[in-house]
């Protein structure tokens, strides 16, 4: 099995984010922990997440 990926998204368009989301079921090696619009918001998503990279 491939190395498994914990990523969060984040781009401030809200659209985007769920495009991106949406086509990322197709590598079942990346699991989506959450999302967020802004780097600001990403630090507080962060601590609680258990993932080394945004």
């Amino acid at each position: 099995m491939p190395n498994q990926f914990t990523a969060l998204i984040v781009d401030d368009e809200r659209l985007a984010r769920k495009d991106l989301i949406s086509t990322l079921p197709r590598h079942p090696n990346i699991n989506v922990v959450g999302e967020a619009d802004y780097l600001s918001t990403t630090s507080i998503t962060k601590k609680k997440s258990n993932f080394k990279s945004v």
